[in-house]
């Protein structure tokens, strides 16, 4: 899905003023909202079908607001596994931390290269 940004679709601001009205958004979307509108390049970009209308636009970005909403980064737990596995982070944690891996072992300790036991 291509990324989309709300100036790429066709619509009238009546419309989807009233559109964006009939789904009832939170207080402080329709805030972001009114500013946005008064430059429509402040609207986020959204990945959207190719065929997407404004009212796919606008769900998508109701939905995704409250998610965000509702699952604060703060909340979320990161997947230390996925988190990162280029060996460039090796060669940086190391330098980093002034520490020799093959003295200490101690580079695997750190959270960005997935492991949380110190290697004895």
């Amino acid at each position: 899905m291509p990324s989309i940004n709300i100036t790429q679709l066709d619509f009238s601001e009546r419309e989807i003023c009233r559109y964006f009205e009939s789904l009832h958004p939170p207080e402080e979307l329709q805030i972001i909202f009114g500013v946005a509108m008064n430059d429509e390049r402040l609207f986020p970009n959204m990945n959207l079908p190719n065929n997407a209308t404004y009212q796919d636009y606008i769900d998508r970005w109701i939905h995704s607001y409250i998610q965000a909403n509702n699952n604060p980064a703060r909340n979320r737990i990161a997947s230390r596994k996925g988190s990162c596995n280029s060996p460039a982070i090796r060669t940086i944690v190391k330098m980093a931390q002034t520490w020799n891996s093959y003295k200490s072992g101690r580079e695997n300790t750190h959270l960005l290269l997935g492991e949380t036991q110190q290697n004895n």
